[in-house]
């Protein structure tokens, strides 16, 4: 496994972090592909995002498990890999949630949509980039990151004000709360 990760190391090198990205964004674009299909019964999409689940905890387990004994270039790619695996891990674990739990609607969307919103990474809703956590304020004027992002929730330190996934939908598109549910929802393909 370590002399994989350092034949990746040199391909980190040539390539950069744009080369990794474009490969895990293919593979995913590849698997949703076959989960969108309609011929595909509740079961097999069951089976298929608990394997899908299972197999990204294995990868993010076996990773973690290796950052003790790694340099610094071999770490950050273990870190960065892991992180990518969390976020598709993420989205397996609320498509499996939607499958098990039965849709009450109310107020429009059902509480496991509800539920399924507020556990998408808020990152992906964000209209500046990311970086350490860190991002520019869009509720107002902003030169410098002054945006925490922790337990899927933003805080400004400028104008102090919090926002969960929703309420950052909300606020950034100018939705009603159906419509931010409904949105974020629509993101992950349900």
């Amino acid at each position: 496994m370590l002399e994989s990760i350092k034949e990746n190391l040199a391909l980190f090198e040539l390539t950069g972090k744009a080369w990794e990205s474009w490969a895990i964004r293919k593979k995913m674009e590849y698997l949703d592909s076959i989960t969108s299909k309609p011929k595909m019964s509740k079961d097999e999409k069951l089976k298929f995002y608990q394997s899908e689940s299972i197999y990204y905890q294995g990868k993010i387990d076996e990773y973690c498990k290796l950052l003790p004994g790694t340099n610094q270039p071999e770490r950050e790619i273990l870190i960065y890999r892991i992180s990518d695996y969390q976020l598709q891990h993420s989205k397996y674990e609320q498509l499996l949630y939607l499958i098990k739990h039965p849709n009450k609607k109310c107020r429009g969307v059902s509480d496991t949509e509800i539920h399924a919103a507020n556990k998408m990474p808020i990152e992906n809703f964000l209209p500046n980039p990311v970086r350490r956590n860190m991002t520019k304020c869009f509720n107002h004027d902003d030169s410098n990151p002054s945006m925490r992002i922790k337990n899927n929730i933003v805080n400004c330190f400028v104008c102090g004000k919090a926002w969960d996934v929703i309420a950052t939908v909300r606020q950034v598109n100018g939705l009603n709360f159906v419509d931010a549910v409904r949105y974020i929802n629509n993101a992950i393909d349900i």
